[in-house]
C-alpha cells in the first residue's frame, strides 16, 4: 500500500519566522540598533541575536522576557509581542514581565 507524503507543518519554524522578521524590522539597517547594542542591553552575545534574527534558534522565556522589556520601554508598547504572538500579545507579555 502506497501512502502519500505528508506535508510537515511545524509551527516551531513559524515562531522562529516570526522572531526573526520582528528583530529585522528593529536592527540596522532599518533602524539605528545594532545587534551588538542590544545583545548588550538583554544580556547575551551579539552572536546569540545573530542566531535570532537568521532563524536559527529562538530565545528562550528568560529571553523572550528581556526582549519584551527592551522593546516596550523604546516603542512604548507591546508591537514586538504583537508580531510574534497577534492576539495574545497582551496576556503573554504580561505573564513574560511578571505582571
Amino acid at each position: 500500500m502506497n501512502y502519500a507524503p505528508r506535508q510537515k507543518i511545524c509551527a516551531r519554524d513559524e515562531h522562529l519566522q516570526r522572531i526573526s522578521e520582528a528583530l529585522r524590522r528593529r536592527l540596522y539597517p532599518h533602524t539605528p540598533l545594532h545587534q551588538k547594542v542590544l545583545a548588550g542591553a538583554i544580556g547575551v552575545t551579539r552572536n546569540t541575536v545573530n542566531n535570532w534574527v537568521n532563524g536559527k534558534c529562538d530565545p528562550g522565556s528568560h529571553e523572550m522576557g528581556a526582549l519584551h522589556q527592551f522593546f516596550r520601554s523604546i516603542e512604548g508598547g507591546p508591537q514586538f509581542w504583537a508580531e510574534i504572538y497577534g492576539d495574545l500579545a497582551e496576556p503573554k507579555a504580561k505573564r513574560y514581565a511578571g505582571e
